[in-house]
């Protein structure tokens, strides 16, 4: 058996899309289960999810406690599967996703975490500045174009997408639920912390090319601003990344590294002569950058009360 295993907070415009998804999904020949989470919703996302159960083998529980990571661990008290399936509350699999990843877990039993493409579900064309010049990877969990079958760096494996073996949890390991989304103002990359931390302790991971979802963007996803913001977040989580391995040799201010101030004036200057120029998409790429380094230097207070 396999468990599907999801959180969800205010989810009712796409958890219909998600869950019709789901009822044409080919079942693995062990069978299956699906363990929803719901994070302290306050809209139809409850009634939805139960509508469901004479459809799809869902197990619905509730945590009130904010938090992706403190729904996804109570969900794992629950689960039954020896292959555990993560994925969030607005993607569209492909009809034969579950069986994808279950084939790639029995071809490689020397791997414990295994990560799957994911595509976008645009609810428009993109302007060209978002396709050219936003990293969507950071931006919108999009895995890049002609990335190989074949074993991954930790870091590339994200929530959309994942499954991991039982066992790892039987062993103790469980998300952090001091990072991922919780409110307006999170850290981002919960989940890449928890396979980075999973790969320090030896476990690999692989990529499953032929596992595939779709990531339903939400039109104000489209929006500058929440997309800067997007960067702000991720910077939070960069600092979070890469404090602990500071060189102690190199010149820091406010445990910063210096050279990120004059980061910070550069990508200033840039926006200014964007505004001048009139240049829309320099100012956005700018932005991205500022805010992302506004984060960086968020969290280093943080860290360094």
């Amino acid at each position: 058996m396999i468990t599907v295993l999801f959180a969800t907070h205010n989810g009712e415009k796409t958890l219909p899309i998600m869950l019709d998804a789901f009822c044409r999904l080919e079942i693995p020949e062990d069978g299956w289960e699906i363990i929803v989470v719901d994070n302290a919703s306050s809209d139809q996302s409850a009634n939805i999810i139960k509508s469901y159960s004479d459809k799809l083998p869902i197990n619905y529980l509730y945590e009130q406690k904010p938090g992706k990571n403190n729904a996804l661990n109570l969900g794992l008290s629950y689960a039954k599967g020896d292959l555990i399936v993560f994925t969030d509350d607005d993607i569209i699999p492909q009809q034969d996703w579950l069986v994808q990843l279950v084939k790639c877990a029995h071809n490689h039993l020397d791997y414990s975490v295994f990560g799957g493409v994911i595509k976008p579900y645009w609810p428009r064309e993109p302007e060209d500045w978002i396709l050219n010049h936003v990293p969507l990877g950071v931006t919108y969990a999009l895995t890049e174009d002609g990335r190989v079958e074949g074993e991954i760096f930790p870091g590339l494996v994200w929530g959309a997408n994942m499954s991991i073996r039982r066992t790892v949890f039987d062993s103790g390991y469980y998300f952090d639920d001091t990072v991922g989304p919780n409110g307006k103002n999170y850290v981002m990359g919960s989940e890449t912390e928890f396979t980075i931390r999973l790969g320090k302790a030896g476990y690999k991971s692989w990529f499953c090319k032929s596992a595939v979802v779709q990531h339903i963007i939400r039109d104000n996803q489209l929006e500058p601003e929440w997309i800067v913001n997007r960067a702000y977040r991720f910077g939070r989580n960069m600092y979070r990344q890469e404090y602990k391995y500071f060189d102690s040799k190199i010149p820091f201010l406010f445990g910063i590294p210096r050279w990120m101030f004059a980061k910070l004036l550069q990508q200033y200057n840039c926006y200014v002569m964007a505004l001048v120029q009139g240049d829309v998409t320099k100012k956005w790429v700018a932005l991205w950058e500022i805010q992302f380094i506004k984060g960086y230097f968020y969290e280093s207070r943080v860290f360094n009360k």
